[in-house]
């Protein structure tokens, strides 16, 4: 007892009676190898969070760092008069920052919009100006708050889904207003299109490449983010035609223009 007392838990009392002290004993060992196993556990489980704490901290990228660097690139692109190196730097600096950067949950609907030009811009690049891509947004939404990374996700997917397979040059049109009380977006595109299947399928995680895209952020996931956000009564619609167009259109009560909804800070990248 008293080496236990002193801090060795693998102590084991040797009582051998029989009676009402033999049968405390009995039950005191079994409560010390519970304890020891207990210990054992935690032990373990620390071990594997050390572990993947490890690799979580290898595995990621200083954003105030990645965002210097970039402009370190730019500045060095603009230097040398390399326009298109230019071009591209600074449409990553701003999906960058709109998408890590910004601790805020709710950014302003021209925050969204610059977000999504900024990543065409990059693809035009990578698709040699396959698809063109028109913006009308009413200057009366654009001061608006919206949660972030809204758009640029179906966007995202009318370029992969829609305009990659396509034979014929694509077009994209981005269509921002306010109707009512809500706030409307409407992305059309003359890509392949969809059956009904394909559409239901759409909703499905599983059904992306995630590792083509910009981010994991899915269709589903927007529509799952703007229930939780804005009430189940809120969401996206599909609408498609085989072969002629696919529009996503997606429907959220006005936000008011002034003030952060969920009190953030702002950025950490920038400072």
């Amino acid at each position: 007892m008293k080496s236990i007392e002193n801090g060795n838990l693998a102590a084991v009392p040797n009582i051998n009676a029989e009676d009402e002290v033999g049968e405390l004993s009995k039950s005191f060992i079994n409560m010390m190898v519970r304890i020891n196993n207990l210990m054992d556990d935690i032990k373990n489980h620390e071990k594997i969070k050390r572990e993947i704490e490890f690799k979580a901290l290898q595995a990621s990228i200083n954003p105030h760092f990645l965002y210097n660097t970039l402009n370190t690139i730019k500045y060095l692109a603009d230097g040398q008069n390399i326009k298109n190196i230019s071009e591209v730097t600074s449409s990553l600096i701003t999906l960058l920052y709109t998408s890590i950067c910004k601790e805020s949950q709710y950014i302003t609907v021209q925050e969204e919009v610059e977000h999504v030009k900024a990543y065409l811009n990059i693809q035009k690049y990578k698709y040699s100006n396959k698809f063109t891509a028109s913006f009308e947004v009413e200057d009366e939404v654009l001061q608006y708050k919206v949660i972030k990374m809204i758009l640029q996700p179906i966007v995202e997917n009318a370029l992969i889904h829609g305009i990659e397979p396509a034979e014929h040059p694509g077009i994209i049109s981005i269509k921002i207003y306010r109707e009512g009380d809500n706030i409307k977006f409407k992305v059309t595109d003359n890509g392949v299109g969809m059956t009904k299947e394909q559409v239901e399928t759409l909703l499905e995680d599983n059904y992306y490449n995630k590792q083509s895209r910009f981010s994991g952020i899915g269709i589903k996931n927007v529509s799952e983010r703007i229930k939780l956000f804005y009430g189940k009564q809120y969401g996206l619609q599909i609408f498609s035609e085989l072969g002629l167009y696919t529009t996503v259109e997606i429907e959220i009560p006005i936000l008011e223009k002034e003030g952060e909804r969920d009190n953030a800070k702002g950025s950490y990248c920038r400072g």
